[in-house]
């Protein structure tokens, strides 16, 4: 999970930005990234993507993920749902 703003779940004015993106590469599974806003609550929204054996860039619209982004609190990209081995590499995530 990442926190964008100056402390653990403080907002983070991300309005200038339209995306969220990052590569990732795994086992071919089923994950999401999820996102935290202040107006959102404990009800973040969230985006599934496969992750495959292979690097692949990952974009998500902050319009389709709720967000004008300018009350992000946190990030999280990962498995939300499934308990059990799982396999998942991100790198380079970046609001665009």
């Amino acid at each position: 999970i990442f926190f964008p703003g100056k402390q653990e779940m403080a907002a983070a004015d991300l309005s200038s930005q339209k995306t969220i993106s990052f590569w990732a590469k795994g086992d071919n599974k089923t994950y999401s990234v999820v996102l935290f806003t202040e107006r959102g609550g404990f009800n973040p929204a969230s985006e599934i993507f496969v992750s495959g054996n292979r690097w692949k860039r990952h974009r998500f619209s902050l319009k389709d993920l709720g967000t004008d982004g300018r009350d992000i609190t946190a990030v999280f990209i990962g498995n939300c749902d499934k308990a059990g081995k799982f396999a998942l590499q991100i790198d380079d995530v970046r609001f665009d």
